[in-house]
Formats: structure tokens, sequence, C-alpha cells
């Protein structure tokens, strides 16, 4: 299946996720999300993400300092951090899977091939 134009260059830190997510995120994004390099940090990441040098990042583990500034940055640019559930990232959200995208069409596209493993064709 051909990466969707939508949502081509990501990363997904699958390293702090427990196993099995792991494998879930993986197995679902293979051939539906396009992926790029990682930077080395958060702050990094959800600043590139703003800044369009990536489409998306998907997070597990939620620490507030490495999370909380760059939600606010990105979504101050027109982005979205926000659960797999839907809902909104906060700084005392617990550990979860985590969409961080630089619109509401990606994070939507995101979600879609995370929680169903279905690319999907509307953004």
């Amino acid at each position: 299946m051909p990466i969707p134009d939508l949502a081509r260059v990501g990363t997904i830190y699958g390293r702090y996720m427990p196993s099995e997510v792991r494998a879930m995120v993986e197995a679902r994004a293979r051939g539906r999300l396009g992926a790029a390099g990682d930077a080395g940090g958060a702050c990094i990441e959800y600043t590139g993400v703003a800044q369009g040098h990536k489409d998306f990042c998907v997070y597990y583990r939620l620490l507030p300092w490495d999370h909380a500034p760059g939600a606010l940055i990105l979504r101050e640019a027109n982005g979205v951090a926000e659960h797999l559930d839907g809902t909104s990232y906060k700084a005392t959200s617990d550990s979860q899977v985590t969409i961080v995208a630089r619109s509401r069409g990606i994070a939507d596209r995101v979600r879609r091939v995370l929680s169903t493993g279905d690319a999907g064709h509307d953004a």
C-alpha cells in the first residue's frame, strides 16, 4: 500500500512504549506513514513539526518537561498535540500514545492509521 500524501514524514518514538503497544503501532504504521529520522529531543521535534520540517511525531512517555512547552508552541502555530483517543494533551496527561502533528488533517490521518491500520481517503 502506498504512503498517503498526507502524513508522509514523521517519527514514531517506540522506545518508551510497552512492547505490545510498540508492536501494534509499528505494524499499523508500516507502509502507511513515512518515516523520518529522530532529532534526539522532544523540544527539537515539536518546533520542527511546527515549522513544517516533519508532518508528525508519535510519543508514549509524556514527561511534562519534555512535552508541555513544545505542545504550547505547536498549538500556537495551529498544530495539534493529542492522544490516540482524540483528547488534547495536557501537562498532567498519563503516558499513552500521543500524536503531534502540524495540522488537523495530518493528526486525523495518523490517528486513523494507528487506530485501525487504514490510511483513509479524506484529509
